[in-house]
């Protein structure tokens, strides 16, 4: 089990404003594809981990993930109909949590792996 977090955009033009948008999303495609910014598959990650959100120094939601794979074509788009950066690989999700406490976080570009501290307090929040 390798659990990731990601950092969302606050770029309100081309992606969701705040976690309840990235939901609203969801619930209208049924699954949204978030890119990783990685030269080949991650290895240590699998369908059945989590994903974590990050969005202004916050915890905003984590997601099982679905399944990892190559972007497609119909997916380099924002829900915005914005141009997305090209990733060799990406995670697919169909379900959204928000935490029932909040739980402050650093941003960062791309993805990461959670340290052995994010390990157990973000589960904890939700």
């Amino acid at each position: 089990m390798a659990d990731i977090k990601i950092t969302l955009s606050a770029d309100k033009k081309r992606f969701a404003a705040d976690i309840d948008e990235e939901i609203s999303f969801l619930h209208t495609e049924g699954s949204l594809w978030y890119p990783l910014t990685a030269k080949g598959k991650p290895r240590n990650l699998l369908p059945g981990d989590w994903v974590y959100f990050i969005l202004k120094g916050r915890l905003v939601g984590r997601a099982l993930i679905d399944a990892i794979e190559a972007p497609q074509p119909d997916v380099l788009k924002t829900y915005k109909n914005r141009d997305i950066v090209m990733a060799s690989w990406g995670i697919t999700i169909s379900r959204i949590e928000k935490p029932i406490r909040s739980v402050m976080a650093n941003g960062f570009q791309s993805f990461r792996y959670l340290t052995p501290t994010e390990s157990h307090t973000f589960p904890s929040a939700f």
